[in-house]
């Protein structure tokens, strides 16, 4: 709620100027507190609720700073993303990746990493639901993958048909 609710004047990341504009600030408060997030999810891997709030802190800070100005988190957040879904399996991380895709997509030079972390999701998703009844248990995860492939398909669909 911090980083959605945060008033301060919009920016460049180290634009000029007195003080810090708003991405100069999540930025530096993402960086500053990733250790103890990394830490948390992997303190509470099955904490359904952890996961969703750390999720929408990443989701409030890329769009509150916008995809250019956030891109220096993007490799270590793909990494989380895959790493806590791979412990926890739980669905907020896959609709993180979704938002990731929407936000990166149309940039070729992210597409590999963006394959990469859907594809890799993906994998682990079909590693542990294997079976209908597995498919039936966990219909938020299956709901959420289907969204992400099609946030793939809408915004970065070349990876796919290669």
């Amino acid at each position: 709620t911090l980083v959605q609710h945060l008033e301060l004047p919009r920016r460049p990341a180290g634009g000029g100027g007195g003080g810090l504009g708003r991405s100069d600030f999540i930025l530096s408060l993402m960086r500053e507190a990733w250790p103890l997030l990394d830490a948390s999810s992997r303190m509470h891997p099955r904490d359904f609720d952890c996961g969703e709030k750390l999720c929408r802190l990443h989701k409030h800070a890329l769009r509150g700073c916008g995809p250019a100005d956030y891109s220096p988190m993007l490799d270590g957040l793909a990494a989380q993303i895959v790493d806590s879904f791979g412990r926890s399996l739980s669905s907020p991380y896959l609709y993180l990746a979704s938002v990731v895709v929407s936000e990166y997509g149309r940039d070729p030079t992210r597409s590999v990493l963006l394959s990469d972390m859907v594809t890799r999701l993906s994998g682990t998703v079909f590693e542990n639901l294997r079976t209908v009844d597995d498919l039936t248990a966990h219909p938020d995860v299956v709901e959420e993958l289907f969204f992400l492939a099609g946030r793939m398909v809408d915004h970065c669909p070349t990876p796919l048909v290669r």
